[in-house]
């Protein structure tokens, strides 16, 4: 394996109880005692960081694949997702969600619109991806201040590597009964000369996703759909890419182009009426299905690399990336065209690792980036904004004998500049809000123990600043992707700085046959913003302005008003924007037992579960859409080429409920999953069968905007072959 260069570094296997207890042993298809995590920082092994480190790769990745990176992580140690809809969907890590959470792809911001709504897809294509990492701790200060929750790093390598010398192909099929669907994706790794030349496509055709009786809770709106069917939940995606790289004398170059396409359901708008008043005075509503939504979605993308190695003690290897991406996006109603979103954007990065003395090394690095955003059409509810930011990092990481300190700083600077758009002309605002402008300091500081070989002992502490983005400031319309109108609180009374105060700590012990790790959390905020229904109706009138009352206010004589003028009575649930004072805490627990070696048969046992909770400070309820307490228990087995397995996952119910939030029930699930491996001189076949939902249970998940209205897929079977020739 090539030494590391920029932000990479060798993860070993033999870290188990930190990496997923899906991977208990190493893919067979390659030789993989060893991982370059590229969205790290340098060379160590899993077990040398202050939180812990999660790679999904080989067999375990393939088994996992879903329509979208959120849900095919979803059900690792802390992790869950927005899931709304099959189509779009982003992880959610420690009830962390959108931009507490990066997502990067190949180190870089995929510069899309997924932070902005949960109804955007991550324009990342899940069947194309080699490898996922998740990492926590100072390294993450790296790659931005938002990164409280952690980062995710999607590796597809586009960009051909060092290794250009031989011939590779990779192609991939699978089949899957839940949606009727397949995919099939390929990619090809040429040498021309001193280059390499690495081209690769996909096609994916999911229909929709067959589920356990109706989709919706609400009996009105359920009478009006199909059974066992989630209705208007496709999804159709076309990826291709073609990448060129190479190296020489200790320097390395490269660049790629990819397009991206995807097409997915949303379900239908609901449409709800106040038609009276109660008796008890509560409102007496109407619900129906209307029209379907759908989201047509593309991106263009170019990328491109440089780097060297040797160039001393000050600058031990320099990497600079750049990405650029010219995204787009419509929601329609029925097929027409209800808003377009635009984000052209670009990030650039330079890291210089260093090793200025002999026990202390680091890198310190430079990111900068834009992004120029616009909705448009009868229902944008975000005006145009340009955002141009700029960060600079630090990590030092100190060795010394039973002990490691690890540290990292950074600096933010965001300049937000909002433009006038289509909903002003209804208000009679001739000039644009005020430019935002901010400034964050970010740090963290790491320390690692270990007494002996079997135990570690790890803390982190930090202090973290997160600015706001775009759509938390300005937003303000209907939103026809979350049937909601979304409206932002700083609009009247300008957010804060947000800042978080965070502890965590935990321990791994590592003995023959037992690996147990513990991981607890606390993070304490201020300003923390959030996305939450509040008791808010919204109103459209017959100009396009909107009346915004809180239900308690609605009488009839409101009703007669709009009756008397013509108005409708139908509304929007209002989500808004929110800042308050906030906490969360919690934390993870897993053990691997090696329950028996006989032959070639091997078996491992794991335990684990996770919890979070997540509080309002100023009011004592709630966040909204927090992970609800999960136990897993999985079972493993392997002789030869044979692996599988059995695991079951219990998600209890939430009724620790935010304002306005509704429970949801507890349920289980059941997966079944086994795989054959075959290695000759040439290539290495790998074929998988996975069967989720194995009992068919009715799951919605807590943290999804649209569980009511969406739950999680029926008992389905997954076949699929992957060949490396």
């Amino acid at each position: 394996m090539n030494q590391k260069r920029g932000f990479e570094f060798t993860l070993r296997l033999a870290a188990g109880g930190v990496l997923l207890s899906s991977a208990v042993w190493a893919d067979p298809v390659v030789e993989l005692d060893e991982f370059r995590v590229t969205a790290s920082l340098m060379a160590r092994t899993a077990e040398d960081f202050a939180q812990p480190v999660e790679v999904l790769t080989g067999a375990a990745l393939g088994q996992r694949l879903t329509a979208s990176i959120g849900e095919t992580l979803a059900g690792l140690p802390g992790v869950a997702s927005t899931q709304y809809f099959p189509g779009a969907s982003r992880p959610v890590i420690r009830g962390y969600s959108n931009d507490r959470i990066r997502v990067l792809s190949n180190g870089l911001d995929v510069i899309d619109a997924s932070v902005g709504s949960h109804d955007h897809a991550v324009a990342i294509e899940p069947y194309r991806v080699e490898r996922i990492e998740i990492v926590r701790g100072p390294a993450t200060l790296a790659f931005g201040g938002n990164t409280v929750g952690g980062m995710v790093n999607v590796v597809d390598n586009r960009i051909p590597g060092r290794e250009t010398t031989p011939e590779q192909g990779v192609f991939s099929t699978s089949l899957d009964s839940a949606t009727a669907g397949f995919s099939a994706s390929g990619s090809a790794l040429v040498p021309v000369g001193e280059w390499g030349v690495r081209a690769g496509g996909l096609i994916r055709r999911h229909g929709d996703l067959r589920i356990p009786g109706r989709a919706a809770l609400d009996p009105e709106l359920a009478a009006d759909q199909p059974e066992g069917r989630l209705e208007n939940s496709f999804v159709r995606t076309d990826e291709a890419s073609l990448g060129i790289g190479r190296a020489w004398e200790g320097r390395h170059t490269g660049m790629a182009v990819m397009y991206f396409a995807t097409r997915y359901g949303l379900g239908r708008e609901v449409e709800e009426e106040v038609v009276g008043i109660g008796e008890d005075g509560q409102l007496i509503i109407e619900r129906e299905l209307d029209d379907a939504v759908r989201i047509d979605l593309e991106q263009w993308r170019w990328d491109g690399r440089w780097g060297a190695d040797g160039l001393g003690r000050w600058a031990e290897s320099l990497e600079v990336k750049l990405g650029l991406a010219d995204y787009w996006h419509a929601e329609l109603e029925d097929g027409e065209i209800g808003t377009e979103f635009r984000n052209r954007g670009f990030e650039g990065r330079v890291e210089a690792t260093h090793d200025l003395l002999d026990d202390v090394s680091g890198v310190l690095g430079l990111q900068v980036g834009q992004s120029r955003f616009e909705a448009t059409g009868d229902e944008a509810f975000l005006r145009p904004t340009r955002t141009d930011s700029l960060g600079l990092f630090l990590f030092e990481e100190w060795k010394s004998g039973r002990h490691t300190l690890q540290a990292g700083l950074r600096w933010d600077h965001r300049r937000i500049r909002p433009q006038l758009y289509e909903r002003d002309e209804i208000t009679g605002l001739t000039t644009p809000p005020p430019t935002y402008r901010g400034d964050a300091f970010s740090g963290a500081l790491g320390w690692i123990f270990r007494p002996d070989e079997h135990l570690r002992f790890n803390l982190n502490l930090g202090h973290t600043e997160r600015l706001p983005g775009a759509q938390e400031l300005y937003a303000d319309g209907p939103h026809i992707g979350t049937f909601a109108y979304e409206v932002s609180d700083h609009l009247v009374q300008p957010f804060a700085i947000e800042r978080a105060h965070t502890v965590d700590a935990g321990f791994l012990a590592r003995f023959e046959r037992l690996t147990l790790g513990v991981d607890l959390f606390v993070h304490q905020f201020r300003n923390f913003i959030s996305l939450r229904r509040t008791g808010e109706l919204a109103f459209e009138n017959e100009d396009d302005s909107f009346t915004l009352i809180d239900r308690a206010d609605i009488n009839e004589a409101f009703l007669a008003a709009r009756e008397a003028a013509g108005e409708d009575t139908e509304f929007l649930q209002v989500t808004r924007y929110q800042s308050t004072r906030a906490r969360f805490y919690g934390g993870e627990v897993q053990a691997t037992l090696d329950l028996f070696t006989v032959g070639d048969w091997e078996s491992a046992l794991t335990l684990r579960a996770d919890r979070v909770l997540a509080t309002d400070r100023v009011t004592g309820d709630s966040l909204p859409r927090i992970t609800p307490t999960r136990v897993t228990a999985r079972w493993d087995l392997r002789s030869g080429p044979w692996t599988g397995g059995i695991e079951a996952q219990r998600h209890f119910a939430r009724n620790r409920l935010a304002p306005f939030e509704t429970p949801t029930r507890a349920y289980t699930l059941v997966t079944l999953d086994a795989t054959y491996t075959l290695v000759d001189a040439d290539r290495a076949w790998r074929i998988f069968g996975r069967v989720g939902n194995l009992l068919d249970r009715e799951a919605r998940n807590a943290t999804s905007f649209v569980k009511d209205l969406a739950p999680l897929g029926g008992r389905a079977l997954r076949l699929g072959v992957d060949l490396v020739f």
